[in-house]
């Protein structure tokens, strides 16, 4: 009788093919995972100075986009480019569509922000948490 199966050395072939094939592809998924994750460690860059200038200032401050484009005017006056060749295609303030081309985010000195979410031309949305002060790429569950 002639048990039908795999060999050790079969196995082992298997696992090693496998293994050089991962091997292969994890730079490049670590690559793809930062590149997401650049627009949202941005926003909150601008988020967490601005609430500073908020803070100093003892009055709500606003960060102006533009939509088609990847300026955003701090306020301070700065104008800043969003990372990645990244435009912002739409934008939701507090659940209401933009109207025009400009686009307002209010930050208040009590470490809170206006609710929006931000189409960006790479397809992804840009959500903010306005109690944590902070933003995050907004997915099917959120």
């Amino acid at each position: 009788m002639k048990l039908k199966g795999f060999s050790l050395i079969e196995l082992l072939i298997v696992l090693l093919i496998v293994g050089i094939g991962l091997m292969a592809v994890t730079p490049w998924l670590a690559r793809k995972t930062q590149k997401s994750n650049e627009q949202v460690v941005f926003f909150n860059k601008i988020l967490s100075k601005s609430f500073q200038i908020a803070r100093e200032k003892q009055c709500p401050v606003k960060i102006t986009g533009f939509l088609g484009s990847s300026h955003i005017l701090l306020p301070s006056g700065k104008r800043v480019t969003i990372p990645g060749d990244i435009s912002v295609l739409n934008a939701q303030i507090d659940n209401k569509q933009s109207e025009g081309l400009e686009y307002h985010i209010y930050i208040y000195p009590d470490k809170i922000c206006d609710y929006f979410v931000l189409l960006l031309s790479n397809g992804k949305e840009l959500e903010s948490i306005p109690l944590l002060l902070i933003t995050h790429i907004k997915t099917n569950e959120s």
